[in-house]
């Protein structure tokens, strides 16, 4: 008989093969390893788009690959303009060096396919003596009160920003990366000096160290457009491009509206708002826009010091109401959707038959008084405040008596609280803030808006990631423990407390009878500043936060390292982290505990009650004496909610293409990452290609052959029975 092979011992190779598979992708990770290494903490630039044009960074689609270079002066960028070879490069550039001429220049020779900026030192960040703003020098043009204004439009009668160097609103076709890690930052430093020193005589010798950025945006020329082809329903899974701003606004007030007792066309409202989100260049970058978060913060402290009246005389007084506006960056978003929904009979919602416990409908010729808290952590620069009013309203001689109130209670109460408040010269107009958009609806609306600055701001690193506690006066000594650190007083806490005090004593004469030396009894307390200011803008993993949180949500934060980003992002199905703890705080603050409401599972809102939210916090940690921690948990009902702090703009086509609302929306994107690795020149990659070549169509013609000639090279032994 022919002897046929055995088709056993090809099969037995088929498990070898599954045994070896996983090794040889394990051998493949290993090579991809040591050739690339990650960059592990990054804050990038993203792309944002309007109604008319895109702005930010995006990468190619495969990402931009350029030669690392180390650019610690200023020479270092001259050489790289003039005398670099082997572009395109990446720039990493220390933070002093990162402005706006310098990324013109470099943008314009043509030779960078990327930048990053060396960031991880938040106390001490090396900010620019001279400023730095990258935003417009006229924050929020053509979105306030004067758009239309022929005086006043455009800043023409007082610049705000004059160091807004618009940096953060051009488009760049390359991406742009914070680096945020020290140890990324000494290693890509260490690899430049090994393989990427230069001088002036000689070329950089190959291998160079190179970088990899992968930051590709989805969205693309403006918000119309990407809205229009997210739209487009050409699959059954349709792609979405972008997303617009927004999140929630908070407000609350200081005992509950009910629309048993509507407000109808009545002038009894008193609002007090303040804006919570800031913005910079780079990506959700914490802790940044810190005298942006004095305002909100001192507005925190003064709803407590008036929460803690007695519920007697809060029912004597006016109503009161406290507004903390989400996405005022850009255009803003929060109060002019608060507005919309105002003129509409929509706020806080729109009444049902059917339901008893809705509260009562507001309305801008509700507003009696409205006082706005801006930027007021540089007091110690001027030593006073500035009370802002608007000079066109004010024209209308009832609004005029209105504002000379509001003025007149500040007056009142500052001489007991060693704060002097001031008012700029009447032709000046109002900086920007929410309160321009309430009066480009409604200009009988009478209000102020207190600032630490007279004209133009006194804040150097407006939006910018300079904006840091350090430049406001929060400084910690080096030896002091977390738990010391949360509770110490620094210069800034210590001029916050009587900015607060001074805001709640106002208010609290606008909405009552009262006389200043009943006002005096009301303070703000230097505990609660300290902890806000240390939770907000220092580290958020801290005692207040874990006590007004749920369970889950201050577990969450054992996380983070520093203090949480206040970017307004984009609208989901809850609000942010953010919105989510100032209605907390809040409601902590102006609420009532339930005490027969001792579970998570029983402290819920009911359905019909549509005037108060039912919050369960954490509460304070307890250590047992088994060395055990527990808390001691309650349920809080207090009359603060949430309201949309979406554009109307989204709302329908016809309001997207009106400019009357803002437009801005973020473009989606999947992948955003940085690596390191060498790379060779272009001859060695040359070599190396044609030499893999080569051995390819051996490899082809080596196969033709054996397989050609396989009866020849391989026989089988025949054997016989």
């Amino acid at each position: 008989f022919n002897f046929r092979p055995n088709m056993a011992v090809s099969r037995s190779i088929f498990p070898v093969l599954l045994l070896c598979f996983p090794l040889c992708m394990a051998q493949f990770r290993s090579v991809r390893d040591m050739i690339y290494m990650n960059i592990t903490a990054q804050a990038p630039c993203v792309r944002l788009m309007n109604a008319t044009h895109q702005i930010g960074c995006t990468s190619a689609v495969n990402g931009n690959v350029g030669v690392l270079h180390y650019c610690k002066e200023q020479a270092d960028i001259t050489w790289l303009i003039q005398s670099g070879k082997n572009s395109p490069y990446m720039p990493l550039m220390e933070p002093a060096l990162f402005t706006y001429d310098n990324i013109q220049a470099l943008k314009a020779s043509g030779k960078i396919s990327g930048i990053v900026v060396a960031y991880s030192n938040r106390t001490n960040p090396q900010p620019p003596s001279a400023g730095f703003s990258p935003v417009h020098t006229c924050p929020n043009d053509g979105y306030g009160a004067y758009k239309d204004d022929p005086e006043y439009a455009h800043c023409k009668n007082t610049t705000w920003n004059p160091l807004g160097s618009g940096l953060s609103y051009l488009d760049y076709d390359f991406p742009m990366s914070l680096l945020l890690n020290q140890s990324d930052i000494d290693y890509l430093i260490k690899c430049f000096q090994k393989f990427n020193l230069y001088n002036d005589t000689d070329d950089q010798q190959y291998p160079l160290c190179a970088l990899q950025m992968k930051d590709r945006m989805d969205g693309a020329k403006d918000s119309i457009t990407c809205i229009r082809r997210s739209n487009l329903a050409i699959n059954l899974n349709p792609f979405v491009y972008c997303d617009s701003l927004g999140d929630k606004n908070v407000w609350g007030t200081l005992r509950p509206l009910n629309k048993s007792a509507p407000l109808d066309e009545r002038k009894a409202l008193v609002m007090a708002s303040a804006k919570i989100d800031t913005w910079s260049l780079f990506h959700n970058v914490g802790g940044v826009g810190a005298n942006d978060a004095t305002g909100f913060i001192a507005l925190l402290a003064a709803a407590e010091a008036l929460g803690k009246l007695d519920q007697a005389e809060k029912n004597d007084m006016k109503d009161l109401m406290f507004v903390f506006f989400q996405g005022e960056s850009f255009d803003y978003i929060g109060s002019s959707r608060m507005v919309y929904d105002m003129k509409r009979g929509e706020f806080p919602e729109k009444l049902k038959d059917n339901a008893d416990w809705q509260p009562s409908l507001v309305n801008t010729t509700n507003i009696q008084y409205y006082l706005e808290v801006s930027q007021v952590g540089l007091l110690g620069q001027s030593g006073r405040l500035w009370a802002h009013s608007d000079p066109v309203s004010q024209k209308a001689s009832s609004v005029r008596d209105s504002v000379n109130a509001i003025f007149a209670a500040f007056e009142n109460v500052t001489g007991s609280s060693n704060v002097n408040i001031s008012r700029p010269p009447s032709f000046q107009p109002l900086p920007p803030a929410s309160l321009q958009r309430f009066l480009r609806d409604d200009p009988q609306v009478a209000g102020m808006v207190l600032s630490d600055h007279r004209a133009a701001y006194n804040n150097d690193f407006y939006q910018s990631r300079f904006d840091l506690p350090t430049e406001i006066g929060m400084d910690y000594p080096p030896t002091l423990k977390p738990d010391e650190l949360f509770d110490y007083t620094t210069k800034q806490g210590e001029s916050l407390t009587k900015v607060a005090t001074v805001i709640a004593r106002t208010l609290y004469l606008l909405a009552s009878n009262k006389s200043p030396a009943d006002a005096s009894k009301i303070e703000a307390n230097s505990s609660t500043i300290n902890h806000l200011l240390y939770c907000f803008l220092q580290q958020a993993n801290c005692p207040l936060f874990a006590e007004v949180l749920t369970r889950k949500s201050s577990s969450a934060l054992r996380s983070i390292r520093g203090p949480l980003p206040r970017y307004v992002s984009v609208p989901s199905t809850s609000a942010n982290q953010i919105t989510q703890i100032v209605q907390n705080l809040l409601a902590y603050y102006i609420g009532e505990r339930i005490p027969s409401l001792n579970t998570s599972t029983e402290c819920k809102t009911p359905k019909y009650d549509h005037i108060n939210t039912y919050i369960f916090m954490n509460g304070r940690a307890v250590v047992n004496p088994d060395n055990t921690t527990s808390y001691a948990s309650f349920c809080i009902r207090a009359p603060v909610q949430y309201s949309s702090a979406v554009s109307p703009a989204f709302l329908s086509n016809e309001l997207l293409n009106s400019n009357e609302y803002s437009t801005w929306t973020e473009s989606r994107w999947t992948v955003i990452n940085t690596k390191i690795f060498l790379v060779s020149s272009e001859a060695e990659q040359t070599v190396t290609l044609s030499v893999g070549v080569v051995v390819f169509l051996v490899s082809l013609l080596l196969v033709y052959f054996i397989n050609a000639k396989s009866d020849v090279l391989f026989t089988v032994a025949e054997s016989t029975l």
